[in-house]
């Protein structure tokens, strides 16, 4: 599709790699330059980030080049329902998030992460 996926890692990852892992800030500035060079203005975020670090992110993601108001971008991610939660579970609702990743344009992920790796793989 015509979208930018990312693999925005937060939790676990970011405990155990506080050097490597960039914060919101350095996310979204690496995230906004590539959608200008890509020339895209939606953003699929596959992560495990809380929901007000996903809202945090996707309000500090911009686009120069965008044609949209103020540069405004697109930013979504899946959100399951306690329905879906429920009936996919957890690594369910991951497979969700790697199936709609894998058709991006172009795909970002995190280096040493089989999720990444399966998205990547898949396209």
């Amino acid at each position: 599709g015509l979208f930018l996926s990312v693999h925005y890692r937060r939790r676990d990852y970011v405990r155990a790699r506080p050097n490597v892992v960039p914060d919101a800030r350095e996310a979204a500035a690496q995230i906004s330059v590539l959608l200008g060079e890509l020339q895209l203005e939606r953003v699929f975020l596959a992560t495990d980030a809380q929901l007000s670090e996903k809202e945090h992110l996707a309000s500090l993601v911009t686009n120069s080049s965008s044609r949209g108001a103020n540069g405004s971008v697109g930013v979504v991610w899946y959100h399951p329902s306690p329905q879906d939660l429920l009936l996919y579970g957890e690594g369910g609702v991951a497979i969700i998030d790697q199936w709609v990743a894998s058709h991006a344009a172009y795909f970002v992920g995190s280096k040493e992460s089989t999720f990444s790796f399966r998205c990547v793989v898949c396209v």
